[in-house]
């Protein structure tokens, strides 16, 4: 009963936060996101330790002083995410919000009717690049884990599923699905840069440290003949912009595992590179390396 009473004030406080957001003339929407960024920062010193050390890990050669800006950004970039999405309830705004900047390797990949796996990180606003694809591109097969909150869980579902896109959650079953899709030529779309557990990970470098990673984008390209397509939507000063990479395939040689582990690092050295253009849009409070190869430690400080 007290999860059921929690949830339901967190979804009201959302519904709340919601239509106070939407009352914001399109001119304000910025400054109110670093007004409550900022805010955020001041409040949120329980999230410095696992930003120093993921900014430590990717930069190295970074200042102290270069560490805390970026931090900062990292919390007006994740309300500016939070208001966008709270501004976006329908399909009409985010057609007028998301610009296409260079989506040709993504409408080549549709065109050749194989099968296309969209792979993409908590990079800018994904979620929004997402519906817009659905809406004015391709609708999609979308795979993401349920939230806690059933409330919340029924609120982004409605919000993914824009356009006729349909969002698989990770279940035992769901990689027959996301194959299914595969074989008759659909388009899935999976987020590559999560922390895995190490029975279901593979280690590959980002930012030069092994990272415990989903080798799911890499196998079902291998099974299927689909081609990877990076996808990226960055956020700028009136919206987004929405680019695709060159494709990714999986080499001909070798055998299936040394395949999938070649691909796999090949993806995360694409995001690796986004990243690195404009670390201020990725999202640094995930404990990306939390998972460490057999016999390594903890690259994160406990709390106590």
């Amino acid at each position: 009963m007290k999860k059921k009473v929690k949830d339901y004030c967190q979804y009201l406080l959302f519904r709340f936060l919601r239509r106070t957001v939407l009352l914001l003339p399109q001119k304000r929407v910025f400054s109110f996101s670093r007004f409550l960024g900022n805010l955020l920062y001041r409040i949120g010193s329980f999230s410095y330790p696992v930003l120093e050390t993921n900014l430590t890990l990717a930069f190295p050669e970074m200042s102290a002083q270069e560490k805390e800006t970026l931090m900062r950004a990292s919390f007006v970039n994740m309300a500016s995410f939070v208001v966008s999405l709270l501004r976006c309830p329908d399909s009409e705004r985010i057609r007028s919000l998301v610009h296409e900047k260079d989506l040709s390797s993504l409408r080549e990949a549709i065109a050749d009717n194989r099968g296309v796996i969209i792979v993409s990180g908590h990079y800018g606003n994904w979620e929004i690049g997402l519906v817009w694809l659905s809406l004015m591109l391709c609708k999609m097969t979308a795979v993401s884990r349920r939230l806690d909150n059933p409330y919340m869980e029924r609120e982004i579902s409605r919000f993914r599923e824009q356009g006729g896109n349909k969002v698989l959650n990770k279940e035992p079953r769901v990689a027959v699905k996301i194959k299914r899709v595969l074989d008759a030529k659909g388009v899935v779309g999976l987020l590559m840069d999560q922390n895995q557990q190490r029975k279901e990970a593979i280690f590959v470098d980002f930012f030069g440290v092994p990272a415990a990673t989903s080798p799911s984008a890499a196998y079902f390209s291998v099974k299927t003949g689909a081609p990877v397509i990076p996808v990226f939507c960055t956020p700028e000063a009136n919206g987004f912009s929405l680019e695709s990479l060159p494709p990714l395939e999986a080499c001909e040689q070798g055998d299936e595992k040394a395949r999938i582990l070649d691909l796999t690092a090949r993806i995360c050295k694409a995001l690796e590179e986004r990243v690195r253009k404009e670390p201020q849009w990725y999202f640094w409070f995930h404990k990306r390396w939390k998972t460490r190869p057999p016999g390594e430690e903890s690259l994160y400080k406990r709390r106590g």
